[in-house]
């Protein structure tokens, strides 16, 4: 989970709502991101099986995930 070190010191001067909308913002932009909850959400797996986007594939044996970006 993405987390602003110093949130304090940016949040110190200026227009405080702006900066904490912008923040929110910002954090939930990496969260969803995140190569992670990415992958989760298109790979899923069965008994002897996984299920990449809407397609079922029947494996055997070990399966890798390579993600790059």
């Amino acid at each position: 989970m993405a987390r602003i070190l110093n949130k304090e010191q940016l949040l110190g001067y200026g227009d405080i709502e702006v900066k904490e909308l912008l923040l929110d913002l910002l954090l939930k932009g990496l969260e969803d991101v995140d190569p992670y909850k990415a992958i989760k959400k298109v790979i899923s797996r069965g008994n002897k099986s996984i299920k990449v986007g809407g397609k079922t594939l029947h494996v055997h044996g070990k399966i890798y995930v390579l993600g790059l970006g």
